[in-house]
C-alpha cells in the first residue's frame, strides 16, 4: 500500500502562479499622492505629512502629557510610518549606491 502511495506522489505536479508583489501600505494611512495626508493615526497620536509648502512630518500626541507634539523636516522623503508611546518609526525609499 505505501508503494502506491509513493508512486502518486512522485507523479503529481503542483504549479503556481507567482504574484507580483504589492506596494507597501500603512493601515489608518491615506493615499500619498495627496499633499496634505496621514501617515498613521492610532490610539496614541496622529503622524501627518505636507508636501505644500515644504516637505514635512507633523506629529501630534493624544495624551500631551506624556510627550510633545514633533515637527520634522522630511529630508529623506519617509512615506511610512508608525507610532507608539515609545517610538516614532518613519520607512522610505533605499537609496542605490554608497
Amino acid at each position: 500500500i505505501s508503494d502506491d502511495l509513493d508512486d502518486d506522489d512522485a507523479q503529481s505536479k503542483v504549479s503556481l502562479k507567482i504574484s507580483e508583489l504589492q506596494p507597501p501600505f500603512q493601515p489608518s494611512a491615506t493615499p500619498q499622492h495627496l499633499q496634505h495626508r496621514f501617515m498613521v493615526w492610532n490610539s496614541v497620536g496622529i503622524v501627518r505629512c505636507s508636501n505644500v509648502p515644504e516637505d514635512v512630518i507633523d506629529v501630534e500626541f493624544h495624551d500631551t502629557s506624556v510627550h510633545h507634539a514633533l515637527y520634522i523636516k522630511n529630508y529623506m522623503h519617509h512615506h511610512i510610518a508608525s507610532l507608539t508611546q515609545h517610538a516614532l518609526v518613519l520607512a522610505c525609499e533605499a537609496e542605490d549606491g554608497p
